[in-house]
């Protein structure tokens, strides 16, 4: 027997808590939010069902992020109309 381990390479998604938001969104769209569960998040982002937890605690951790990032994209076009408005004045 040998007595050598193979080397374990470390596991990398490359933005895994974009891959999860995403499929969050997706699952959201498809069975709505009541419906939402970790392991559906982790289905339609096509990762392992415990992937999510790497970034959210839980279901609601989820829900509070997207929420985020819309209040962020919200605020953002509204700075740009702003801006629009304040340049034909």
């Amino acid at each position: 027997m040998s007595t050598q381990r193979r080397a374990k390479r470390p596991y990398h998604h490359g933005d895994l808590r974009r891959a999860v938001l995403d499929g969050a969104l997706e699952a959201i769209e498809t069975s709505g939010p009541a419906a939402l569960s970790l392991r559906e998040v982790a289905r339609h982002a096509r990762r392992p069902h415990a992937a999510p937890a790497h970034h959210f605690r839980d279901k609601p951790g989820v829900l509070t992020a997207i929420a985020a990032e819309g209040f962020t994209l919200i605020a953002d076009e509204m700075r740009a109309a702003v801006s629009n408005n304040r340049e034909r004045d």
